[in-house]
């Protein structure tokens, strides 16, 4: 019993330990674990110069040369009053009066009480957006049978061919299975009520030749150019759908991994889904959780908004906020953002677009 008491309480001060050398936990805002240190936008302070993501490990000795001339050193993250001063911030409070919000809020489409689901999902993913899906993909499994041999068991899909291949590959996230051709096995993840719908094969054959986009343009430098057709029909619907409250804030939200396909990966495979090439931000409405925005940032490559150039340019930290809220110059929202992309410049810039 004893042992258990001190095993508690160690615990305990560990726990303690850990809030108090933070100033706000990584997790309000954002999933944490071992490789948050390579991200910029983990970081716990609100200073973007590039040498905290660079040379963090070495520089704690360095720092402390540098502010003994000033006041005792505080917490993880915190600046020496001078140099909280020379960036502009101050102790001194004033009154902020908050402006009148400009815009109207809640849903944009009404929606007969007789309304399904999939009429709800068609607010945001049209007839025309998987109609481009049905083109794209006939397109390049014509392309790929002309260079590679014939497919005899191919044949073009269609529209409603293509709404059920989604419908299976979304069902997997409501009823969670080892993989999407569970539903036609006979064990513990079969689901007999749409396996009907499509057979295996079938969907194999979709699955083997499915694009958003065929073929790359020669003038396409965006590594996101695969998707960006049906992000950016995502994002009008988004906006035609619903109109957002006062206060929203940016955030990236937690991917969700199955826990289940996780026990089977083997640790090299754990190690490879730990480093993402991409990271998933949002703008949210406060009031209702109606996710307004989405932006996908790839975390390599040469691009301008590639992880290797915000290290490099850190004047680039706030580009997540920036295309987040480029809609909403003049409305007077109030934004919440984590510590990491929060900067007096930022700050500056989006009360000058009424944000």
């Amino acid at each position: 019993m004893a042992e258990c008491g001190r095993k508690a309480l160690s615990l305990l001060e560990a726990a303690r330990s850990r809030y108090e050398s933070l100033q706000i936990s990584d997790d309000v805002f954002g999933e944490s674990g071992d490789d948050s240190s390579e991200n910029p936008f983990y970081s716990t302070s609100g200073d973007s110069n590039s040498e905290n993501y660079t040379s963090e490990s070495n520089g704690d000795e360095q720092r402390s040369d540098d502010m003994a001339g000033n006041e005792l050193e505080g917490p993880p993250g915190s600046v020496s009053n001078i140099q909280a001063e020379e960036e502009g911030w101050t102790d001194t409070l004033r009154e902020i009066t908050v402006p009148p919000f400009k815009d109207t809020c809640g849903p944009a489409q009404k929606m007969p009480a007789t309304a399904s689901a999939i009429d709800f999902f068609q607010l945001f993913v049209p007839d025309n957006a998987i109609q481009n899906m049905v083109t794209q993909t006939n397109m390049y499994a014509k392309k790929f049978q002309e260079r590679f041999g014939s497919d005899e068991g191919w044949c073009n899909v269609t529209l409603s061919e293509m709404k059920a291949f989604l419908g299976y590959v979304t069902s997997t996230s409501i009823h969670r299975c080892e993989s999407v051709l569970s539903i036609w096995s006979s064990g513990f993840y079969s689901n007999k009520s749409i396996a009907l719908i499509m057979t295996q094969s079938r969907f194999e054959k979709i699955l083997k030749y499915f694009h958003i986009v065929a073929f790359r343009s020669s003038q396409t430098s965006n590594g996101l150019y695969k998707i960006q057709p049906f992000l950016d029909s995502l994002q009008q619907s988004l906006e035609c759908s619903f109109r957002p409250s006062q206060t929203q804030v940016l955030h990236e939200p937690l991917i969700d991994e199955d826990p289940v396909f996780i026990t089977t990966c083997t640790e090299r495979e754990l190690r490879k889904r730990k480093k993402r090439k991409f990271s998933l931000w949002v703008r949210q409405c406060t009031a209702t959780g109606f996710i307004c925005q989405v932006y996908v940032h790839l975390k390599e490559g040469a691009g301008p908004d590639s992880l290797d150039t915000l290290k490099n340019k850190p004047q680039l930290h706030s580009l997540v906020a920036k295309q987040l809220c480029q809609n909403l110059s003049g409305k007077n929202s109030i934004i919440f953002t984590g510590p990491s992309i929060t900067s007096l410049n930022l700050f500056e810039e989006f009360e000058k677009k009424g944000l």
